[in-house]
C-alpha cells in the first residue's frame, strides 16, 4: 500500500471513526482530538506500512485503544477521595433541572421523576440504597454507618457512583427537555 493509498483510506474513514469514538466520550471534539492522533501515530510508522495488513481494522483498534488510554486517565477524576468532598456536590438537585409552577413545568417534573425512578431500579442494590437513604430519606452518612455496618467513605462512594450514574442516565431527557 502506498502513502497517499493509506491517507485516502484513512480521510474516508474519518467521519465513521470519529462516530464510532465518539461513544467513548459523549462528545465528537473529543473522538475528533483521539482521531487526529491515529492519523498522527498513522503517519509515524509510514515506513512500515507493509506490516499493517489491514488498514481500516488497524484504524480502528488504534482509535479504541487511544479511547480507552484517554478514559482510563480521565478516571481518577472520578474516583478521588470522596470524603474530602461536601455533601452538597452528592445531592441530587445539582443534577436535576429548576422548574417554576407552571402546568408545563409540573408536567417535565413529573416525566423526570418517572425516569428517575427507572434508572434507580437499574442501579446496584447497595448504590440505590445508599442514594435513597441520603436523598430521599434525609439520614446522615454517619448515621447510615452505624445502621448498615459500612464506613462513611464506602456510602459516600456508593452514593457518588449512583450519582454519576443516574446524571449519565438522564443526560438525554434533560437535554430534550431544555431544547
Amino acid at each position: 500500500m502506498t502513502h497517499s493509498d493509506a491517507l485516502r483510506t484513512a480521510e474516508l474513514e474519518r467521519p465513521k471513526l470519529v462516530n464510532f469514538i465518539s461513544k467513548f466520550f459523549g462528545s465528537y471534539e473529543d473522538a475528533e482530538d483521539v482521531v487526529q492522533d491515529v492519523f498522527y501515530q498513522l503517519i509515524e510508522k509510514f515506513d512500515d506500512l507493509s506490516t499493517i495488513n489491514n488498514l481500516t481494522g488497524w484504524l480502528y483498534r488504534a482509535a479504541k485503544n487511544k479511547a480507552i488510554d484517554q478514559t482510563r486517565k480521565k478516571k481518577p477524576e472520578l474516583y478521588d477521595d470522596f470524603s474530602s468532598q461536601k455533601n452538597e456536590d452528592l445531592r441530587l438537585e445539582n443534577i436535576l433541572p429548576k422548574f417554576g409552577s407552571t402546568p408545563e413545568d409540573e408536567m417535565m417534573s413529573k416525566a423526570i421523576a418517572e425516569e428517575l425512578e427507572l434508572a434507580l431500579q437499574e442501579l446496584p442494590p447497595e448504590q440505590r440504597e445508599a442514594f435513597v437513604m441520603h436523598e430521599f430519606e434525609d439520614i446522615p452518612f454517619s448515621e447510615m454507618s452505624e445502621m448498615l455496618g459500612v464506613t462513611v467513605n464506602t456510602l459516600i462512594s456508593r452514593k457518588r457512583y449512583a450519582l454519576l450514574y443516574l446524571r449519565e442516565r438522564l443526560k438525554e431527557l434533560y437535554n430534550l427537555l431544555n431544547d
